[in-house]
């Protein structure tokens, strides 16, 4: 008795796939399922070869792909919000300013002065971009990086009235740093731009 065609198929598609596994430059991936019945199984999977030189690279569009998250969205919001303030609160108001500039001093971040006039400009930035809701995942890696430095400063110094509305221990960096990863897992969410270059890329 001759093999049914399912069969012949399978073991085709078995043989061609373990051969593509082993090529150099060529991928499995998984491309469609039909039904047929073998040894009692109801589904194989369609495999096609693919030339690895093939494989779409990451876009700007991926970048952005987000849904309509109400929770990203609010957590970005908040997120702006916080980096607008303290930001502009650190460039106007001389206290926070003074305070601004001594924890750099006693936690010696190298590149002082830089430090010192760019980062306040930064946060103000990332403030907007955040906002907005334009281009967030990348915005939310910068801020993860601000508050891993922010963090270390918060467990090296010992002066308590150098955060002057804030407590001295890090708590508040590391909230922001969870809700830094939120964002960058999810997305800008609601009310972003991304989500609108999302659906308009759909």
């Amino acid at each position: 008795m001759s093999p049914s065609p399912d069969l012949r198929y399978h073991s085709a598609l078995r043989h061609r796939c373990k051969e593509a596994m082993t090529e150099p430059g060529k991928h499995a991936v998984v491309a469609d399922k039909r039904p047929i019945t073998l040894g009692g199984s109801p589904w194989a999977t369609v495999v096609a070869i693919q030339d690895e030189e093939e494989r779409p690279a990451m876009t700007l569009a991926d970048l952005r792909k987000t849904s309509d998250s109400k929770l990203a969205g609010t957590i970005r919001i908040v997120l702006a919000v916080l980096f607008l303030m303290t930001g502009a609160m650190k460039l106007l108001i001389p206290m926070l300013a003074e305070a601004w500039s001594g924890q750099l001093l006693a936690a010696n971040i190298p590149l002082y002065t830089v430090s010192r006039w760019t980062v306040p400009f930064l946060e103000v930035a990332l403030g907007a971009v955040l906002a907005v809701g334009a281009f967030v995942r990348p915005a939310a890696v910068v801020v993860m990086g601000i508050m891993v430095v922010a963090t270390y400063v918060h467990l090296v110094v010992a002066d308590p009235s150098l955060f002057p509305l804030q407590p001295s221990e890090p708590i508040i960096p590391l909230i922001l740093i969870v809700m830094s990863v939120y964002v960058l897992w999810r997305g800008a969410g609601a009310w972003s731009l991304d989500l609108r270059a999302t659906r308009a890329a759909a």
